[in-house]
Protein backbone atom coordinates (compact mmCIF):
# COMPACT_ATOMS: atom_id res chain seq x y z
CA UNK A 1 0.00 0.00 0.00
CA UNK A 2 1.39 3.57 -0.99
CA UNK A 3 2.30 5.51 2.06
CA UNK A 4 -0.16 8.87 2.44
CA UNK A 5 1.03 12.16 3.42
CA UNK A 6 0.03 13.73 6.89
CA UNK A 7 0.04 17.10 5.66
CA UNK A 8 1.37 19.47 2.78
CA UNK A 9 5.18 20.02 2.59
CA UNK A 10 5.20 17.69 5.95
CA UNK A 11 6.49 14.12 6.18
CA UNK A 12 5.13 11.42 8.41
CA UNK A 13 6.98 11.09 11.53
CA UNK A 14 7.78 7.64 10.75
CA UNK A 15 9.51 8.51 7.60
CA UNK A 16 11.62 11.25 8.34
CA UNK A 17 12.63 13.42 11.73
CA UNK A 18 11.67 17.07 11.86
CA UNK A 19 14.65 19.73 13.13
CA UNK A 20 17.23 19.29 10.98
CA UNK A 21 18.14 22.69 11.48
CA UNK A 22 17.55 23.08 15.28
CA UNK A 23 19.08 26.11 16.50
CA UNK A 24 22.23 25.85 18.71
CA UNK A 25 25.06 27.80 19.60
CA UNK A 26 25.64 31.30 17.85
CA UNK A 27 27.90 29.97 14.67
CA UNK A 28 29.53 33.66 14.34
CA UNK A 29 29.43 32.38 10.50
CA UNK A 30 29.93 35.54 7.45
CA UNK A 31 29.59 32.89 4.45
CA UNK A 32 28.60 29.39 3.57
CA UNK A 33 28.88 26.99 1.05
CA UNK A 34 26.21 24.65 -0.26
CA UNK A 35 25.85 22.09 -2.94
CA UNK A 36 22.20 22.08 -4.51
CA UNK A 37 21.09 19.40 -6.08
CA UNK A 38 19.48 18.52 -9.64
CA UNK A 39 16.41 16.19 -9.75
CA UNK A 40 15.05 14.06 -12.35
CA UNK A 41 11.41 12.49 -12.93
CA UNK A 42 11.24 8.63 -12.24
CA UNK A 43 7.51 8.80 -13.79
CA UNK A 44 5.11 11.83 -14.48
CA UNK A 45 1.41 11.87 -14.50
CA UNK A 46 -1.00 14.32 -14.90
CA UNK A 47 -4.50 13.25 -13.43
CA UNK A 48 -6.29 15.91 -13.28
CA UNK A 49 -6.71 19.50 -13.42
CA UNK A 50 -7.40 22.51 -9.98
CA UNK A 51 -9.87 25.24 -10.30
CA UNK A 52 -7.06 27.46 -10.04
CA UNK A 53 -5.99 26.45 -13.62
CA UNK A 54 -3.13 24.65 -12.02
CA UNK A 55 -2.26 21.05 -12.37
CA UNK A 56 -2.98 18.23 -10.48
CA UNK A 57 0.44 16.06 -10.46
CA UNK A 58 1.47 12.14 -9.24
CA UNK A 59 5.19 11.84 -9.88
CA UNK A 60 8.08 10.54 -8.08
CA UNK A 61 10.67 12.47 -7.84
CA UNK A 62 14.80 11.57 -7.49
CA UNK A 63 18.10 13.74 -6.55
CA UNK A 64 20.76 13.24 -8.69
CA UNK A 65 24.20 14.12 -7.61
CA UNK A 66 24.61 17.04 -10.80
CA UNK A 67 24.61 20.16 -8.52
CA UNK A 68 25.67 24.38 -8.76
CA UNK A 69 27.46 25.18 -6.01
CA UNK A 70 25.74 28.31 -4.05
CA UNK A 71 27.61 30.76 -1.57
CA UNK A 72 26.06 33.17 0.73
CA UNK A 73 27.97 35.96 2.39
CA UNK A 74 26.71 38.74 5.03
CA UNK A 75 27.93 41.67 3.77
CA UNK A 76 28.40 44.93 5.61
CA UNK A 77 25.15 47.69 6.22
CA UNK A 78 25.63 49.91 3.04
CA UNK A 79 25.65 53.89 3.86
CA UNK A 80 23.27 54.80 0.74
CA UNK A 81 20.40 53.42 -0.89
CA UNK A 82 22.15 52.88 -3.93
CA UNK A 83 20.63 50.61 -6.07
CA UNK A 84 23.29 47.65 -7.61
CA UNK A 85 22.89 45.70 -10.89
CA UNK A 86 25.55 43.23 -11.80
CA UNK A 87 26.32 44.19 -15.52
CA UNK A 88 26.94 41.06 -18.30
CA UNK A 89 30.17 42.27 -18.31
CA UNK A 90 30.90 42.07 -14.68
CA UNK A 91 29.49 38.68 -15.01
CA UNK A 92 31.33 37.96 -17.97
CA UNK A 93 34.51 38.77 -16.16
CA UNK A 94 33.39 36.82 -13.07
CA UNK A 95 32.90 33.07 -15.69
CA UNK A 96 35.33 33.95 -18.17
CA UNK A 97 32.31 33.88 -20.97
CA UNK A 98 32.81 36.77 -23.54
CA UNK A 99 30.92 35.50 -26.51
CA UNK A 100 28.22 33.83 -24.71
CA UNK A 101 24.76 33.65 -26.86
CA UNK A 102 22.72 35.79 -25.54
CA UNK A 103 19.45 35.51 -24.45
CA UNK A 104 15.56 36.95 -25.14
CA UNK A 105 12.69 37.24 -22.50
CA UNK A 106 9.51 35.68 -23.60
CA UNK A 107 6.19 36.28 -21.03
CA UNK A 108 4.34 33.49 -20.09
CA UNK A 109 1.48 32.86 -18.28
CA UNK A 110 1.84 29.58 -16.34
CA UNK A 111 3.56 29.61 -13.18
CA UNK A 112 5.00 25.90 -13.75
CA UNK A 113 6.80 27.23 -16.44
CA UNK A 114 9.89 29.23 -14.52
CA UNK A 115 11.37 25.44 -13.21
CA UNK A 116 15.03 25.36 -13.66
CA UNK A 117 15.87 29.16 -14.99
CA UNK A 118 15.85 30.54 -11.58
CA UNK A 119 12.98 32.57 -12.34
CA UNK A 120 10.38 33.40 -9.48
CA UNK A 121 6.85 32.58 -10.31
CA UNK A 122 5.70 36.50 -9.75
CA UNK A 123 7.90 37.58 -12.92
CA UNK A 124 5.97 34.91 -15.50
CA UNK A 125 9.48 34.76 -17.62
CA UNK A 126 11.16 32.08 -19.30
CA UNK A 127 14.54 32.79 -21.06
CA UNK A 128 14.76 31.31 -25.00
CA UNK A 129 18.17 31.37 -26.23
CA UNK A 130 18.51 33.75 -29.48
CA UNK A 131 21.41 35.89 -31.29
CA UNK A 132 22.24 39.27 -30.70
CA UNK A 133 19.30 39.86 -28.29
CA UNK A 134 20.08 41.55 -24.29
CA UNK A 135 20.93 39.11 -21.93
CA UNK A 136 18.37 38.53 -19.22
CA UNK A 137 20.93 40.84 -16.56
CA UNK A 138 20.80 43.44 -19.27
CA UNK A 139 17.07 43.91 -19.52
CA UNK A 140 15.92 43.45 -15.43
CA UNK A 141 15.17 45.61 -13.05
CA UNK A 142 17.66 46.90 -10.32
CA UNK A 143 18.82 44.25 -7.34
CA UNK A 144 17.29 46.04 -4.06
CA UNK A 145 19.61 47.00 -1.35
CA UNK A 146 20.15 44.24 0.86
CA UNK A 147 20.52 40.98 -1.27
CA UNK A 148 22.84 40.93 -4.23
CA UNK A 149 22.92 38.26 -6.83
CA UNK A 150 25.60 37.06 -9.04
CA UNK A 151 25.01 33.57 -11.33
CA UNK A 152 28.05 32.37 -13.23
CA UNK A 153 25.51 32.04 -16.24
CA UNK A 154 24.63 34.75 -18.65
CA UNK A 155 20.78 33.07 -18.95
CA UNK A 156 19.97 33.72 -15.60
CA UNK A 157 18.89 36.85 -13.87
CA UNK A 158 20.65 38.64 -10.57
CA UNK A 159 18.07 40.61 -9.93
CA UNK A 160 14.64 40.27 -8.33
CA UNK A 161 12.80 37.63 -10.94
CA UNK A 162 16.37 35.49 -9.80
CA UNK A 163 14.27 32.80 -7.50
CA UNK A 164 17.01 33.09 -4.63
CA UNK A 165 15.82 36.38 -4.46
CA UNK A 166 12.56 35.65 -3.76
CA UNK A 167 13.60 32.50 -1.21
CA UNK A 168 15.86 35.18 0.94
CA UNK A 169 12.81 37.61 1.14
CA UNK A 170 11.04 35.46 2.43
CA UNK A 171 13.22 34.01 4.61
CA UNK A 172 13.69 37.56 6.36
CA UNK A 173 9.64 38.27 6.38
CA UNK A 174 8.61 35.56 7.88
CA UNK A 175 11.57 34.99 10.66
CA UNK A 176 11.83 38.98 11.47
CA UNK A 177 15.17 38.83 10.99
CA UNK A 178 16.98 41.87 10.05
CA UNK A 179 18.78 41.98 6.81
CA UNK A 180 21.46 43.88 6.92
CA UNK A 181 22.55 43.00 3.65
CA UNK A 182 23.91 39.70 1.79
CA UNK A 183 25.50 38.39 -1.39
CA UNK A 184 24.35 35.24 -3.11
CA UNK A 185 26.70 33.73 -5.95
CA UNK A 186 25.25 31.23 -8.11
CA UNK A 187 28.30 28.80 -9.71
CA UNK A 188 25.92 27.15 -12.20
CA UNK A 189 26.21 23.10 -13.58
CA UNK A 190 22.94 22.17 -13.78
CA UNK A 191 21.35 23.41 -17.00
CA UNK A 192 19.46 26.33 -17.17
CA UNK A 193 15.32 25.37 -18.00
CA UNK A 194 16.20 21.34 -18.49
CA UNK A 195 13.66 20.35 -15.88
CA UNK A 196 15.68 19.50 -14.22
CA UNK A 197 14.98 22.16 -10.75
CA UNK A 198 18.09 24.14 -11.46
CA UNK A 199 16.14 27.35 -10.28
CA UNK A 200 14.38 25.64 -7.29
CA UNK A 201 17.21 23.73 -6.19
CA UNK A 202 18.85 27.36 -5.72
CA UNK A 203 16.24 28.87 -3.99
CA UNK A 204 16.33 25.40 -1.51
CA UNK A 205 20.22 25.82 -0.87
CA UNK A 206 19.75 29.71 -0.11
CA UNK A 207 16.86 28.81 2.93
CA UNK A 208 19.33 26.27 4.21
CA UNK A 209 21.59 28.98 4.11
CA UNK A 210 20.52 31.37 5.28
CA UNK A 211 18.92 29.41 8.36
CA UNK A 212 22.51 28.42 9.47
CA UNK A 213 24.05 31.59 8.58
CA UNK A 214 21.64 33.26 10.98
CA UNK A 215 21.08 30.62 13.55
CA UNK A 216 16.76 31.15 12.79
CA UNK A 217 16.52 27.32 14.31
CA UNK A 218 13.98 26.64 11.30
CA UNK A 219 12.72 23.22 10.84
CA UNK A 220 13.23 21.13 7.80
CA UNK A 221 9.10 21.38 7.55
CA UNK A 222 9.32 25.12 8.38
CA UNK A 223 11.78 25.92 5.80
CA UNK A 224 9.49 23.57 3.31
CA UNK A 225 6.71 25.52 4.02
CA UNK A 226 8.38 28.92 3.24
CA UNK A 227 9.92 27.58 0.12
CA UNK A 228 6.29 26.61 -1.22
CA UNK A 229 6.22 30.50 -1.30
CA UNK A 230 8.65 30.56 -4.04
CA UNK A 231 7.90 27.90 -5.84
CA UNK A 232 6.22 24.21 -6.00
CA UNK A 233 9.66 22.05 -6.31
CA UNK A 234 11.23 24.05 -3.55
CA UNK A 235 10.33 21.67 -0.86
CA UNK A 236 11.50 18.41 -2.55
CA UNK A 237 14.47 20.16 -2.77
CA UNK A 238 15.16 20.83 0.68
CA UNK A 239 14.07 17.47 1.65
CA UNK A 240 15.85 15.77 -1.20
CA UNK A 241 16.30 11.80 -2.19
CA UNK A 242 13.72 9.99 -3.08
CA UNK A 243 9.89 10.86 -2.96
CA UNK A 244 6.05 10.82 -4.00
CA UNK A 245 4.92 14.02 -5.16
CA UNK A 246 1.16 14.77 -5.36
CA UNK A 247 -0.78 17.42 -6.03
CA UNK A 248 1.19 20.69 -7.73
CA UNK A 249 4.18 18.94 -6.88
CA UNK A 250 4.51 20.51 -3.16
CA UNK A 251 2.27 17.11 -1.25
CA UNK A 252 5.80 15.27 -0.79
CA UNK A 253 6.04 11.41 0.94
CA UNK A 254 9.22 10.03 1.94
CA UNK A 255 10.14 6.99 -1.01
CA UNK A 256 12.96 3.85 0.48
CA UNK A 257 16.16 5.23 -0.92
CA UNK A 258 17.00 4.74 -4.74
CA UNK A 259 20.84 6.09 -4.29
CA UNK A 260 23.93 4.90 -6.16
CA UNK A 261 22.24 4.08 -9.54
CA UNK A 262 23.67 5.37 -12.57
CA UNK A 263 22.84 7.72 -15.03
CA UNK A 264 23.05 10.08 -18.32
CA UNK A 265 22.13 12.90 -19.07
CA UNK A 266 21.46 14.74 -22.08
CA UNK A 267 20.82 18.50 -22.70
CA UNK A 268 20.17 19.30 -26.09
CA UNK A 269 20.57 22.96 -27.63
CA UNK A 270 16.96 24.24 -26.79
CA UNK A 271 14.74 24.92 -24.37
CA UNK A 272 11.28 24.55 -23.83
CA UNK A 273 8.64 26.85 -22.70
CA UNK A 274 6.76 24.58 -19.43
CA UNK A 275 3.81 26.71 -19.89
CA UNK A 276 3.31 25.31 -23.20
CA UNK A 277 3.62 21.89 -22.97
CA UNK A 278 0.85 22.14 -20.10
CA UNK A 279 -1.28 24.16 -22.10
CA UNK A 280 -0.81 21.48 -25.07
CA UNK A 281 -1.51 18.77 -22.86
CA UNK A 282 -4.47 17.00 -22.82
CA UNK A 283 -5.63 14.46 -20.17
CA UNK A 284 -8.38 13.31 -22.64
CA UNK A 285 -6.32 12.39 -24.77
CA UNK A 286 -3.90 10.52 -23.30
CA UNK A 287 -4.34 6.74 -23.51
CA UNK A 288 -1.10 5.45 -21.08
CA UNK A 289 -0.34 7.05 -17.94
CA UNK A 290 2.41 5.41 -15.63
CA UNK A 291 2.21 2.53 -13.07
CA UNK A 292 3.14 4.46 -9.74
CA UNK A 293 2.07 2.12 -7.33
CA UNK A 294 4.65 -0.73 -9.47
CA UNK A 295 7.62 1.74 -9.55
CA UNK A 296 6.93 2.53 -5.63
CA UNK A 297 6.79 -1.39 -5.25
CA UNK A 298 10.45 -1.63 -7.72
CA UNK A 299 12.15 1.33 -5.61
CA UNK A 300 11.70 -0.80 -2.39
CA UNK A 301 12.85 -3.91 -3.60
CA UNK A 302 15.71 -1.43 -5.21
CA UNK A 303 14.82 -3.35 -8.31
CA UNK A 304 16.86 -1.14 -11.16
CA UNK A 305 15.80 -2.91 -14.39
CA UNK A 306 11.94 -2.89 -13.47
CA UNK A 307 12.13 0.77 -12.31
CA UNK A 308 13.26 2.10 -15.66
CA UNK A 309 11.08 -0.10 -17.86
CA UNK A 310 8.28 1.07 -16.23
CA UNK A 311 9.42 4.84 -16.00
CA UNK A 312 6.77 6.85 -17.70
CA UNK A 313 6.11 10.86 -18.40
CA UNK A 314 2.83 12.05 -20.43
CA UNK A 315 4.31 15.39 -20.99
CA UNK A 316 6.53 13.71 -23.37
CA UNK A 317 3.15 13.34 -25.65
CA UNK A 318 3.42 17.08 -26.36
CA UNK A 319 7.36 17.80 -26.10
CA UNK A 320 8.82 15.01 -28.01
CA UNK A 321 6.07 15.97 -31.04
CA UNK A 322 7.28 19.19 -31.58
CA UNK A 323 11.07 18.13 -30.69
CA UNK A 324 11.29 14.66 -32.28
CA UNK A 325 14.79 14.86 -31.60
CA UNK A 326 14.14 14.43 -27.62
CA UNK A 327 12.60 10.76 -29.02
CA UNK A 328 16.30 10.51 -30.85
CA UNK A 329 18.30 10.66 -27.87
CA UNK A 330 15.73 8.47 -26.05
CA UNK A 331 16.99 5.80 -28.38
CA UNK A 332 20.29 6.54 -28.29
CA UNK A 333 20.72 5.83 -24.56
CA UNK A 334 18.99 2.78 -25.36
CA UNK A 335 21.69 2.06 -28.04
CA UNK A 336 23.98 2.77 -25.47
CA UNK A 337 22.58 0.09 -22.98
CA UNK A 338 20.60 2.12 -21.18
CA UNK A 339 17.71 -0.28 -19.75
CA UNK A 340 15.55 2.45 -19.82
CA UNK A 341 15.25 6.00 -20.69
CA UNK A 342 12.94 9.20 -20.35
CA UNK A 343 12.45 13.13 -20.53
CA UNK A 344 12.49 14.62 -17.15
CA UNK A 345 9.46 17.23 -16.01
CA UNK A 346 8.80 19.08 -19.07
CA UNK A 347 11.98 18.67 -20.71
CA UNK A 348 14.25 19.04 -22.77
CA UNK A 349 16.63 16.99 -20.61
CA UNK A 350 16.65 13.32 -21.01
CA UNK A 351 17.86 10.48 -19.22
CA UNK A 352 18.80 6.64 -19.27
CA UNK A 353 19.73 4.54 -16.36
CA UNK A 354 22.53 2.12 -16.37
CA UNK A 355 23.40 -1.28 -15.07
CA UNK A 356 26.43 -0.31 -14.14
CA UNK A 357 29.02 2.90 -14.19
CA UNK A 358 31.15 1.14 -17.03
CA UNK A 359 28.26 1.14 -19.23
CA UNK A 360 27.47 4.30 -18.22
CA UNK A 361 30.63 5.40 -18.96
CA UNK A 362 31.04 4.41 -22.69
CA UNK A 363 27.35 5.50 -23.17
CA UNK A 364 28.73 8.86 -21.72
CA UNK A 365 31.26 9.27 -23.89
CA UNK A 366 29.37 8.24 -26.72
CA UNK A 367 27.36 11.33 -26.71
CA UNK A 368 30.25 13.78 -25.49
CA UNK A 369 30.70 13.56 -29.49
CA UNK A 370 27.60 14.89 -30.05
CA UNK A 371 26.59 16.60 -27.35
CA UNK A 372 28.39 19.52 -25.05
CA UNK A 373 25.31 19.37 -22.25
CA UNK A 374 26.38 15.69 -21.44
CA UNK A 375 26.78 14.46 -17.37
CA UNK A 376 27.41 11.47 -15.45
CA UNK A 377 25.74 11.26 -12.33
CA UNK A 378 24.04 8.92 -10.08
CA UNK A 379 21.36 9.13 -8.10
CA UNK A 380 21.66 10.54 -4.44
CA UNK A 381 19.47 11.21 -0.81
CA UNK A 382 20.14 14.43 -1.11
CA UNK A 383 20.66 16.06 1.77
CA UNK A 384 22.47 18.80 3.29
CA UNK A 385 25.95 18.93 1.41
CA UNK A 386 28.23 21.94 2.37
CA UNK A 387 31.31 22.96 0.74
CA UNK A 388 34.07 23.69 2.35
CA UNK A 389 34.76 27.43 3.38
CA UNK A 390 35.69 30.51 1.20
Amino acid sequence: MEPKTKDVCCWQKNLITDGDFKKGKDNNLDYIKLLAHAKINLSLDVIGKFENGYHDLQMIMQTISLCDEVIIEKTKPQKSAELKIISESQTAADTGITKAPRTQLKAVSDSQATAGTGMTQASHTEVKISENKKTANEVGKPILPGIEISCSHPYVPSDERNICYKAAKEFFSTTGIKNTGIKIKINKKIPVGAGLAGGSTNAAAVLKGLNILYNAGLTTDELAQIGLKCGADVPFCIYGGTCLAEGMGEKLTRLPTFKDVNLVVVMPKFSVSTAWVYKNYSIEDQKKHPDTKMLISAIKAKNVAKVAHGMRNVLESVTTVKYPELEEIKHMLKSFKALGSMMSGSGPAVFGIFENKQTASSAFSELKKIYKQVYLVKTTDGGENYGEDI
